[in-house]
């Protein structure tokens, strides 16, 4: 039985059509005063889904890691990297020792 009402289709609710931004579910965790690793990796994977999507998410991702790196070490934010699937968005993980 179809839906005559607008030309919705049965899968359409009314809050399809009540925002006329596409972005309006966009609601980036935050992270407490003392982020953990798990912390970091939350919201690394939370802006992953939005490289390309929103404007800054790739800023964002590359300041999250360098956060983690600096108070957990490089090893940490490369499994962040890893865990997240970064690396098949471009991102590389960081040499552990300097050459």
């Amino acid at each position: 039985m179809a839906n005559n009402n607008n030309n919705k289709s049965d899968y359409e609710s009314e809050s399809d059509y009540e925002s006329e931004d596409e972005y309006d579910h966009y609601d980036p965790p935050k992270l407490p005063k003392e982020p953990t690793i798990e912390d970091y990796t939350r919201v690394v994977g939370y802006e992953s889904c939005w490289v390309d999507v929103k404007e800054y998410s790739h800023n964002l991702i590359g300041f999250y890691l360098r956060m983690c790196a600096d108070k957990y070490g490089k090893e940490e934010a490369n499994n962040i990297i890893k865990k997240t699937g970064l690396e098949r968005l471009g991102w590389r993980t960081m040499p552990l020792t300097e050459k």
